[in-house]
């Protein structure tokens, strides 16, 4: 389905930029013999259909390319960050059957590691392979925060659900030219930057780490016209003054997506930089499952928005049963953009197909089919037998002038079981003493916290979540 796609692009748009990063520039024919060459590369390796293959090179046009070449040979991708450790490379390559590892050659010392790049003269794979559509294509790492890393087995007819009808559901997002720094080794990442191409776009792919000042600059280098983000990142932008923020006019759309926003910074963003807002939700195991647009006003600015329509969702109580709506309780899905199975690296595989999915979400349906996020349920602090969800502190934190990221998480109490622990990251002078009166403004007694602690910064992964566990460690030792 991508090469079928790329081969349509090729011929529409043949001289216009297709894949980009800081160091070259493919139009659509060269991207297609970039891929063949690339394809030829894993062949010569040994590497054949259904084979599962990990992708651990840096985040530039080349891992997109061996990602489409992989795909074009039939093998089951497993995206990997190229920066993680020996010992967790050889636990993913144990978990996830893999018959071979591409990295980058200055790192390839062990049997079954490809390396890349490629010698230049290499020969090009001129056939397509096409798989039937229930296998199996992607491995597609969580990146959550805590415990061994999981992955979600998705087919070839999940994904091409993903890539199309998940990709044009929210607006239509052709004719853009999309800047991609999320990193790729996560399917947020990955999948956007492959659902743009899908979509025609000329797609721009930026190294993970840089300063919200650096993404202005490479918003304008690059003429990009539309971006993908993280909340922390937005927060981040907002941050800015209006002089720096005029560098993003060219931008016409922003996709927001890895975790919660509030209101008013849906606000602020759409006020202050101008574009069109998307903010997205879903779960590497499901893909998209519903959107907020700015475009629409009769959105409730709190919510996630509206499932898509080929999503079935239900919200149930810690017994499985269905709740009425409004009831708060565990999101559960189904839909064909499922994956297969869930497959713990150390552990066995987890059936999904035609079963009903919880990404772990605590949620709520109003009666106007807008669904709310409330929490994680690992993440809940049960404080005097009264769940705590995090993200309503940090929700009221993020209302105080001074805070610019926040994190809550329980540490344990004698005769209440747990209370509420806050970090905060401030952009002013404030005291903890200030920021406890405002949540004795903007949360009942059970919601605030015992304790505020002013930090630098919050521990987050790759893809901009908070690390929980470090902050509860720091407690606990502190």
């Amino acid at each position: 389905m991508l090469v079928a796609s790329m081969l349509r692009q090729a011929e529409r748009r043949a001289a216009t930029v297709a894949l980009a990063d800081l160091e070259r520039s493919l139009t659509w024919p060269q991207l297609l013999e970039r891929v063949e060459k690339a394809a030829g590369h894993l062949r010569s390796h040994g590497l054949r259909p259904g084979h599962h293959v990990g992708i651990a090179v840096p985040d530039n046009a080349d891992f997109v390319v061996l990602v489409l070449a992989a795909l074009q040979l039939g093998l089951v991708i497993v995206p990997i960050d190229w920066r993680s450790k020996t010992q967790e490379r050889a636990a993913l390559v144990r978990g996830f059957s893999l018959r071979a590892m591409v990295v980058p050659a200055l790192l390839a010392r062990e049997p079954g590691q490809v390396p890349w790049p490629m010698a230049e003269t290499q020969a090009p794979v001129l056939e397509f392979v096409e798989p039937d559509a229930d296998e199996p294509c992607a491995i597609l790492l969580s990146s959550g925060t805590t415990g061994a890393p999981s992955g979600a087995l998705v087919s070839r007819a999940a994904m091409e659900h993903r890539l199309t009808e998940g990709g044009n559901a929210a607006f239509p997002i052709a004719g853009h030219r999309y800047l991609s720094f999320l990193p790729l080794c996560f399917a947020n990442g990955i999948s956007q930057a492959l659902r743009n191409l899908v979509a025609g776009n000329a797609v721009i792919i930026h190294p993970v780490l840089f300063t919200a000042k650096e993404l202005v600059d490479a918003v304008k280098a690059f003429d990009a016209t539309y971006i993908g983000i993280v909340p922390t990142t937005l927060r981040a932008l907002l941050q800015l003054s209006d002089e720096q923020l005029a560098g993003l006019q060219g931008l016409r759309a922003i996709r927001v997506a890895g975790s919660a926003m509030t209101a008013s910074e849906k606000r602020a963003c759409v006020s202050r930089i101008g574009a069109r807002l998307y903010h997205g939700y879903g779960a590497s195991a499901f893909g998209p499952i519903c959107h907020w647009s700015s475009e629409l006003p009769e959105m409730p600015p709190d919510s996630v928005g509206k499932p898509y329509d080929w999503v079935q969702l239900r919200i149930v109580d810690a017994e499985g049963q269905v709740l009425a709506q409004g009831e708060t309780g565990l999101l559960e899905l189904r839909g064909p953009s499922l994956a297969m199975a869930l497959l713990p690296v150390d552990g066995e595989p987890i059936a999904l197909a035609d079963q009903w999915y919880a990404p772990g979400d605590i949620a709520r349906l109003d009666d106007g089919g807008y669904l709310y996020l409330v929490g994680r349920a690992t993440d809940v602090i049960i404080r005097g037998g009264v769940n705590v969800y995090p993200e309503l502190v940090e929700s009221a934190l993020l209302l105080h002038p001074a805070v610019t990221d926040v994190a809550a998480v329980g540490r344990p109490a004698s005769g209440l079981g747990e209370e509420v622990v806050a970090f905060v990251v401030i952009n002013r002078p404030a005291r903890s003493e200030d920021l406890l009166a405002h949540c004795r403004s903007h949360l009942s007694s059970k919601y605030r916290p015992a304790e505020i602690h002013i930090v630098e910064q919050l521990p987050r992964t790759a893809s901009g979540k908070v690390k929980r566990s470090e902050l509860r460690e720091k407690i606990l030792n502190s």
